[in-house]
């Protein structure tokens, strides 16, 4: 059967329409998409905007409004506070200080400026002014060296030793001892290290060797004599030295003060006299009210000897140290800044082999005001006191004891 013409063209015609329909409503969506995108960053940048304004002029304040029957919340920004302003301060001169105040300073009544100049200055303190015999005692104490090399060594580890390096002092020893091993001061010298360490039975080993010399080697004979038949350590209530009566004179206007320290011998037995050590520390009073130690830079004003030299606590039972200290002359500006000192007083320790055997004061006062000094000088803030034992993670007082053992 042939097809009409008419129902074909009507057939296209309907497809076209349907064709144009769907064109317009995929334009219609578009734009719907569009319009809703620009509608939702318009509402972002409104949102933006009042949390700017809120931010920049201050709090919120709420109000409750009524329309139409609904109560809806309205959130009014309130406006900040003005702020007023300031000019930049200028620092006034002189001069304008005194108009303000007047040149005679009534405007300052009641008003004080702190005096930065005499500031409390740094506590410095010393290990004290140090007295010891001459050590030319022993030329004439014990036989002479024969090598003139061996002689210089010894005398260096006795110099080296005395200022405590004992490690040194031993090397030169076995230096000197590689030229001449027979030499008795070698031996005798390196007795009084071992001595000083508190190894006592090295030192026993040392007097022994020079007790098989003989005594054709003299004073050291003696001595090892006296070491072996008393021992070499102390019992603990010997005290070989003590201090006499310690005599000061002090000039009448206090800047100067001379002590006389008397050092008087207790035991029969040998003694050593380099080992003998005096020390004595002065104390300045500062503006008649704070007592303070000399720091060590100004020791140079105190000068010391022996009124006897060299000693020899073997024809005298007391020998006699002194000690002069002078206070510099301070014009109107040190005054000012460090304070107008006077002496005060004194403390003299006695030392032998290293260990205290007597101490004396002037003023009594000054025992404890030396103790606290010399507490604080050496304190070691990580050291722990004697008899207690570091914290332990994780060890209780329980931990700390032995098993219990198995019945």
């Amino acid at each position: 059967m042939d097809s009409n013409p008419t129902d074909e063209a009507s057939v296209m015609e309907m497809q076209q329409i349907q064709q144009l329909r769907m064109a317009g409503v995929s334009r219609r969506s578009t734009f719907a998409i569009v319009a809703g995108l620009l509608v939702f960053v318009g509402f972002v940048q409104m949102v933006m905007l009042g949390m700017a304004l809120i931010d920049r002029v201050g709090e919120t304040r709420v109000v409750e409004v009524k329309e139409e029957g609904e109560v809806k919340v309205v959130y009014i920004p309130t406006l900040a506070d003005e702020v007023p302003k300031v000019k930049k301060a200028k620092a006034r001169s002189y001069e304008d200080l005194l108009k303000t105040y007047g040149a005679d300073t009534k405007g300052l009544a009641g008003y004080r400026l702190p005096d930065i100049t005499k500031s409390k200055p740094a506590r410095v303190s010393s290990s004290g002014v140090e007295i010891r015999p001459s050590q030319a005692f022993d030329s004439e104490r014990f036989p002479r060296i024969k090598s003139s090399r061996v002689e210089k060594l010894v005398e260096e580890a006795k110099s080296i030793h005395l200022s405590g390096d004992v490690v040194k002092a031993i090397l030169k020893l076995e230096e000197a001892e590689s030229i001449d091993s027979n030499e008795p001061a070698v031996m005798y010298r390196r007795a009084l290290i071992y001595e000083s360490m508190r190894n006592w039975e090295r030192a026993s080993d040392q007097y022994n060797e020079l007790f098989m010399m003989g005594a054709d080697i003299g004073a050291y004979y003696d001595i090892a004599v006296d070491k072996i038949a008393n021992g070499v350590k102390d019992a603990p209530d010997v005290v070989p030295f003590q201090l006499g009566n310690v005599v000061k004179r002090v000039g009448a206007d206090e800047l100067s003060a001379q002590i006389s320290i008397p050092v008087r011998r207790l035991s029969t037995r040998q003694i050593e006299p380099s080992q003998i050590d005096v020390r004595i520390f002065f104390y300045d009073i500062v503006d008649n009210k704070e007592v303070v130690p000399v720091p060590q830079q100004r020791e140079v004003n105190i000068q010391k000897r022996w009124v006897t030299d060299p000693v020899d606590w073997e024809k005298e039972e007391e020998e006699v140290a002194q000690a002069v200290y002078t206070l510099p002359a301070l014009g109107r500006s040190d005054v000012h800044l460090f304070g107008e000192r006077r002496y005060f007083g004194h403390v003299v320790e006695l030392y032998y082999k290293g260990e205290l055997m007597d101490q004396y004061a002037y003023p009594g006062r000054l025992h404890g005001i030396h103790a606290k000094d010399q507490y604080e000088q050496h304190y070691d803030p990580n050291a722990l006191p004697f008899g207690v034992l570091p914290g332990m993670e994780g060890v209780d007082g329980e931990g700390m004891l032995l098993p219990t053992l198995d019945e």
